[in-house]
């Protein structure tokens, strides 16, 4: 049994083990949270699906920068990532309870208005559950802290990230082109933000919103110049 779980142990603290670690807790977090918390509506085993596999794209390619770092280095920003992950979600958890919808960009530029909303009734919007999210951050930096996992000092090599970061592009190619299969033109027309969070994921969502506010905010400055003009 020791000789076991010294064997978990040592294939744990390999840098590829510990980012297998944080991925599969960052996934089994996400998908917890989309069934628990928000309402995405799904309705078919290929929606179940798509719900399931969207973080692991985002992932992938998120936990992968780490794997092009050596050594504590490597270890401590896949727990920083994870930190941010865990803060997007609870920041979305609580918006969602309270307005039914998804942060994006445009709102967290006006940020103002709804955060003295978001103020009058925190104690309202926020349950204890909800600090769940933050669990798995807390375990894994416990972990290296207390050397329970001791981080590989050995060289990097190269091939071994940039194969995750290709493989988080081919499942993301592959994530979209079910989406699109299952719910033609998911970009390009209008949805509920749900659909994208359901088809795409949260993390493809905060991409994606960055994007249009930034389209719009171009488009607000082109009707300037013309006013001008």
């Amino acid at each position: 049994m020791r000789l076991a779980l010294r064997k978990i142990r040592d294939g744990l603290s390999t840098r590829i083990g510990f980012f297998t670690l944080t991925l599969f807790l960052f996934w089994m977090k996400t998908y917890i949270v989309y069934n628990t918390k928000f309402t995405l509506g799904v309705s078919d085993g290929m929606q179940e699906f798509l719900l399931a596999l969207n973080p692991i794209p985002a992932g992938l390619l998120l936990f992968g920068i780490a794997l092009y770092f050596r050594g504590r280095k490597s270890y401590w920003i896949m727990i920083v990532i994870n930190l941010l992950q865990s803060l997007w979600l609870f920041a979305n958890i609580l918006y969602y309870r309270e307005f039914s919808d998804f942060l994006s960009m445009s709102i967290i530029k006006s940020s103002g208005s709804v955060s003295n909303n978001l103020s009058l009734s925190i104690s309202q919007i926020i349950h204890g559950t909800d600090f769940l999210v933050f669990l798995d951050v807390i375990i894994l930096a416990l972990l290296v802290i207390f050397k329970v996992i001791k981080p590989d000092l050995s060289p990097v090599k190269i091939w071994r990230p940039i194969i995750i970061t290709v493989s988080s592009l081919v499942l993301f190619a592959i994530n979209l082109g079910l989406a699109e299969k299952d719910r033609s033109q998911l970009l390009t027309r209008t949805f509920d933000n749900n659909y994208i969070v359901k088809y795409l994921g949260l993390d493809f969502f905060a991409g994606y919103s960055t994007y249009q506010a930034h389209q719009e905010s171009a488009t607000r400055a082109n009707a300037s110049k013309k006013d001008l003009d």
